[in-house]
């Protein structure tokens, strides 16, 4: 059932990968895979092959909820199936018979390398199921975006080198079953083998490497059983004392060998869990690679140092030239077993093929953005094209090509892990946390590292290890002098001290240089996001009060909703977040004491209380005795009584402060107002019927609101009987702008009439002139057409040439991420509807359960007329 959920979630995984926006500070994920960027051909053939299962998954990285594989044991099979073949026993050969040490060198430096050096493989792999990350791509949280552009090139040319050596191993060794066969024919068998296996994808390749091991093993185990007593007997034949130089090239071959596959690791654990412990998944591969490694080249260095006494075995070796030759000569006294064991590990070759083929394809689709645009599959066909004929030759002199292959590769993968180790440990805490490895800054080069201090350290390394080199086509100053070939420990040696100077370095200066504030780290956007995205959305000429509220509290919602999710997930540390929520309370005393903006969030019809009120709970305290009905004759519960109670305890304060300065100045603005033709009593009574006729929604306040412009509902109902008064209250609120747009109008139009040649003007002719000039730019003009009403709209409804201007991106040891936010105790912090708000995609809202009682007759906000005093105790 497991098996068959990976499959069926790499088949939902986007078909192929696209280019993404590099200029961007746009945080991206596996949206950047989508198949719309493959057209033709390529697109009906990537969508074809996933419905049968082929992976067609590019290099974003797998999200976290996509690696769910618990088979961990997977990371011991496939690194001890692609060691334990005859390519690692190849390896071992190379001692006595290309540096021509005795058995006794050989097994020693075997055993203290392979100790020492697996332990680079199986510290990079553990990245895998950590980060969800491909080899390639994690590079660039230390190479930067365009450094790592140097490392996935040279590793594109090392796997194809490594499949190269594969194919010409597994070639000679069916060439050695007949002489029907040759080189070449077993090179293709061999080449198309891997092939298969590599084009399925990351799922066939762990099914593969889990049984692959065993013809091997069964192989090695009847060569001990077969060749034993000459085994024995060649320890007894005496050797020449071994040289510095032949002890240390021997020892580089080794660590290349086996420091190579850090570039590889990885990629095999992308889709497994990260739930396992990082020690976990480092043992599994340390063993695996360990155990497989000494095996190998042990039985390598002594069949191959033996073979020099056992003409048969010489001569099936070929004077040091084929590998293949060897094991079938040590395995022809078995007899026909002896050939099927033969047969059988040559085709096992793959195990160690299809790994590498499988990781071309990944590294030459991370060297630039275009490169993504090609699915994996077709970059598995390239390999092959370049690998038969690349191999077939090399197949002449295959101890000449081998040495050559493997050093050039182990130079610079020493270099590479030396930077992404030291990287790692000194400067990413060795931890796997969001607030390391910001996995979603993968493909933006703006907010990934600097590659100054990975190209430093890497020129630094290859300049100090050249003069240590030693090959057939160059032989440095130092290695002349008898040190050998140590070049790939020089470089290991001088790549990690030197990356660490230069990044410290480099995170001195910029901490010297960069203002306070001026780095945006990623979590520092996810957190300034919603507020940007609110201020922009409060650009509109005509914000108000509400919208003010409103989008405060979309503000206090969103962020609310981050840093609940923890540190692990956001990247926002706890001290960060307590520091950026006290911020925000401290905001929230000085700009909402006053209730206005409660009162205004309340009175605005397109926001229904139902969406972002809290229920009232079965304990509320808070009790409102409503009035009689007119229709009914009965009470009718108010609903989110102590919401309602706050509003009118404002409005009854701000109505009788406009009561008592009319009745003490009945010649001011008001006395065109309700007042000129309501009694004390009538609007005392007037504000009551008609708030709660508002808070029921019930007649005429259900009318559809024109535009989003609350300040035209109620200017259309101030004429109203059943909502003059509240309106009265509601117009005044909603007349208040809220930012300076209009004044920034005006003070163009002063700027452009006060010119320096009118200077000496005075200010009262500047306003008669700015009055005049609107004036007839409104009324004399007969084709002006007022400005559309802009309301205050949801940030992703702005419009898309507006947010084009706006580019926003998307761990502590506290265990939790405790903040509280304050807020007006009646508004949902939870609301979907708030969230909804800032968002940059829909928020699903559910609105809550009609409260609202619509009574449609006109005579459900008849309000009571009272003659006597007014009546303000309700």
């Amino acid at each position: 059932m497991q098996c068959e959920s990976v499959e069926q979630k790499q088949e939902e995984s986007r078909t192929s990968s696209v280019t993404p926006d590099l200029t961007s500070d746009k945080l991206e994920g596996n949206d950047l895979e989508d198949s719309r960027y493959h057209t033709g051909f390529l697109r009906r053939t990537t969508q074809l092959l996933s419905r049968y299962g082929i992976e067609t998954h590019g290099i974003a990285p797998v999200p976290a909820e996509e690696r769910f594989d618990t088979r961990w044991y997977q990371m011991f099979f496939v690194w001890f199936s692609s060691n334990m073949n005859i390519l690692t026993f190849s390896t071992g050969t190379a001692g006595p018979a290309y540096f021509s040490l005795g058995i006794n060198d050989s097994l020693i430096i075997i055993a203290i390398v392979d100790l020492v050096v697996c332990l680079i493989p199986a510290f990079s792999a553990v990245f895998g199921p950590k980060l969800g990350t491909r080899a390639m791509v994690q590079a660039r949280f230390s190479w930067g975006y365009f450094g790592a552009i140097i490392p996935t090139v040279l590793n594109v040319f090392s796997m194809q080198g490594f499949l190269i050596l594969g194919c010409i191993v597994g070639g000679q060794t069916l060439a050695s079953l007949s002489s029907h066969l040759d080189d070449t024919l077993g090179i293709i068998i061999i080449s198309i083998m891997t092939l298969v296996v590599t084009f399925c994808g990351y799922r066939i390749i762990h099914w593969y490497e889990c049984v692959a091991w065993i013809p091997n093993v069964i192989a090695f185990i009847a060569m001990l059983g077969v060749g034993y007593p000459q085994l024995r007997d060649s320890q007894l034949v005496p050797v020449s004392q071994a040289t510095v130089a032949e002890v240390m090239s021997f020892a580089s071959i080794l660590a290349s060998s086996v420091v190579s596959w850090c570039t590889v690791t990885p990629d095999y654990g992308v889709y497994h869990s990260p739930a396992a412990s990082s020690a976990r998944i480092f043992l599994y591969t340390y063993l695996a690679f360990f155990t497989a490694s000494v095996i190998a080249h042990t039985l390598g260095a002594a069949f191959a140092a033996a073979a020099f006494n056992v003409p048969a075995w010489n001569e099936g070796f070929d004077d040091s030239s084929s590998v293949g030759g060897l094991l079938y000569s040590v395995l022809l006294p078995a007899g026909a077993f002896g050939k099927i064991l033969t047969a059988l590990v040559a085709l096992s070759i793959p195990s160690a093929c299809a790994p590498t083929m499988y990781t071309f394809s990944t590294s030459l689709m991370a060297v630039a953005p275009w490169f993504t645009a090609v699915p994996r599959w077709v970059y598995i066909l390239i390999s092959e094209g370049v690998l038969i004929p690349v191999a077939i030759i090399g197949a002449k002199k295959f101890y000449t090509t081998f040495v050559d292959i493997l050093n050039i590769i182990g130079y610079w993968s020493s270099v590479f892990s030396a930077i992404i180790l030291t990287e790692h440990v000194l400067f990413r805490r060795a931890s796997f946390s969001e607030d390391q490895y910001s996995i979603k800054t993968w493909a933006s080069y703006t907010l990934l590292p600097s590659s100054i201090p990975a190209i430093v350290a890497f020129a630094c390394a290859c300049g100090a290890l050249v003069p240590f080199m030693s090959q057939a086509w160059y032989v440095g100053p130092v290695a002349r002098h008898g040190s050998g070939d140590v070049g790939v420990f020089v470089g290991f040696v001088v790549g990690a001290i030197a990356y660490a100077l230069a990044r410290g370095f480099e995170r001195l200066w910029y901490k010297k240089m960069k203002p306070l504030g001026a780095s945006a780290s990623p979590s520092c956007i996810t957190i300034v996001a919603p507020i940007i995205r609110a201020l922009w959305s409060l650009e509109a000429a005509h914000a108000n009060a509400s919208d003010v509220f409103i989008f405060w509290l979309a503000i206090i919602a969103t962020l609310n909703d981050l840093f609940s999710k923890g540190p692990n997930v956001t990247g926002v540390p706890v001290s960060l977040a307590r520091e950026v929520t006290a911020i925000i309370n401290k905001r929230y005393h000085e700009f909402f004491t006053n209730e206005v903006y409660f009162v205004a969030f309340t009175l605005d019809p397109p926001y229904p209380n139902s969406d972002f009120l809290k229920k009232p709970t079965a304990n509320a305290t808070t009790i409102v005795i409503p009035a009689l009905s007119q229709r009914t004759g009965q009470r009718t519960p108010l609903p989110y009584p102590h919401a309602y109670t706050c509003v009118k305890d404002f409005l009854k304060e701000k109505l009788q402060k406009d009561l008592a300065h009319y009745v003490a100045n009945p010649d001011s603005v008001l006395a065109t107002s309700i007042f000129k033709v309501l009694s004390a009593a009538e609007v005392a009574s007037g504000l009551r019927h008609q708030l709660e006729a508002f808070w029921h929604g019930e007649w005429p306040f259900n009318q559809q609101v024109k535009d989003g412009n609350p300040l035209a509902w109620w200017e259309f109902l101030q004429g109203h009987p059943h909502a003059r008064v509240l309106a009265h209250l509601a117009i005044k609120i909603f007349s208040v702008l809220v930012n300076s747009m209009p004044d920034e109008c005006t003070n163009s139009t002063i700027t452009w009439f006060n010119s320096p040649t009118r200077g000496s003007q005075n200010a009262q002719t500047l306003v008669d002139m700015i009055q005049i000039g609107q004036w007839y730019g409104k009324h004399q003009n007969k084709d002006y057409v007022l400005s559309k009403y802009r309301p205050v709209v949801k940030f992703r409804n702005i419009e898309e040439s507006v947010l084009q201007a706006v580019q926003t991106g998307s761990a502590d040891d506290d265990r939790g991420q405790a903040v509280a936010f304050e807020i007006h105790p009646d508004i949902d912090i939870n609301s979907k509807a708030l969230k909804d708000m800032v968002s940059t995609d829909p928020v699903s809202v559910v609105s809550a359960v009609d409260l609202s009682s619509v009574l449609e007759s006109p005579q459900a906000a008849m309000m009571v007329t009272d003659d006597g005093d007014a009546d303000w105790n309700y």
